[in-house]
């Protein structure tokens, strides 16, 4: 079975490594599954962008980081904000095609998971 993982980062400092660390727990729960990654940054200020190429360094997938310029918005509800955003996830999606894998989990990389999620879905 193949697993297509595809995320969103930006500003991740040093919290990264923590996050990166869910999805090598992933890995290690389901040694049978081939994981391959796609990953979106833009507007990084810390080493975001550098760690997660590095990351992916010895793994399968792909990294799009962009300079764009655009506001943080946080959490907040806003127009801007929710077009941006899908503006970036279809970047990210874009990334992976065409899909090989057999499934897909898009996740939001300020969210924490237990490594038996895939069994869970």
């Amino acid at each position: 079975m193949k697993v297509s993982i595809f995320a969103l980062w930006r500003d991740t400092g040093e919290g990264i490594f923590e996050k990166l660390g869910l999805l090598e727990e992933l890995e290690k729960y389901y040694p049978d599954v081939e994981f391959e990654y796609f990953f979106y940054e833009n507007d990084s200020k810390d080493k975001t962008p550098e760690n997660l190429s590095n990351w992916l360094d010895d793994r399968e997938g792909k990294l799009l980081s962009e300079e764009l310029n655009s506001p943080k918005f946080g959490s907040i509800v806003s127009h801007e904000r929710f077009s941006r955003m899908a503006e970036y996830r279809n970047k990210m999606l874009k990334l992976g095609k065409p899909l090989s894998s057999d499934y897909s989990l898009i996740w939001d990389s300020d969210v924490t998971f237990e490594p038996d999620i895939l069994e869970k879905y």
